[in-house]
């Protein structure tokens, strides 16, 4: 079963069908992943809304995980860091699905 049938709807903003390629560094890591890398990532955004971002990345991530993302603002990847907690994950295999909420 998919996340759409095992949880309720609970988005307070409109999404943004949007592919965007951003930049990831894990901050604060959670119990099962003690190791914090410094490490950039990458993945590719397939909403995003005002609250946070959904993107798929090669990643594993953990649900509650500190990231800095890098969002791009123009074409030449001048990008806005901002924070975001891992609020779920799906795994798709070769792949991760993630949802992100933004801290403010």
């Amino acid at each position: 079963m998919g996340r759409e049938g095992s949880r309720k709807e609970m988005r307070m903003f409109t999404r943004s069908n949007q592919a965007l390629a951003i930049i990831f560094t894990v901050i604060k890591r959670t119990e099962s992943f003690p190791q914090t890398r410094g490490e950039k990532s990458g993945g590719i955004t397939i909403n995003v809304s005002q609250g946070g971002l959904c993107m798929v990345t090669e990643e594993e991530l953990e649900e509650s995980e500190v990231i800095r993302i890098e969002l791009p603002i123009t074409e030449t990847f001048l990008a806005a860091p901002t924070l975001a907690q891992v609020k779920w994950v799906n795994n798709l295999g070769n792949n991760f699905q993630v949802g992100l909420a933004y801290l403010f």
